[in-house]
């Protein structure tokens, strides 16, 4: 009932944030023959996610001149 609460009065632009993020994660999840127990989270699981997935990706908002996107920094990861 309590998430449920905090839900309903989140605002619109944190639940649109969240959402983004959620959908990254369960595609991640439904690509990946080696996640045999599906969406639930737990440490050594989301840490892989950030090293296969996150890591690999680089920079979404930041481009180098070719266009592929810049590696992340020390300061994002940390």
């Amino acid at each position: 009932m309590v998430i449920a609460e905090n839900q309903t009065y989140r605002p619109k632009n944190t639940t649109a944030a969240y959402k983004s993020k959620q959908r990254e994660w369960f595609e991640w999840c439904a690509n990946k023959e080696k996640v045999a127990d599906g969406t639930i989270v737990y440490d050594a699981k989301l840490a892989f996610f950030l090293k296969d997935y996150v890591l690999t990706r680089g920079n979404k908002f930041k481009k180098n001149a070719d266009g592929s996107p810049a590696p992340l920094g020390r300061s994002r990861i940390q």
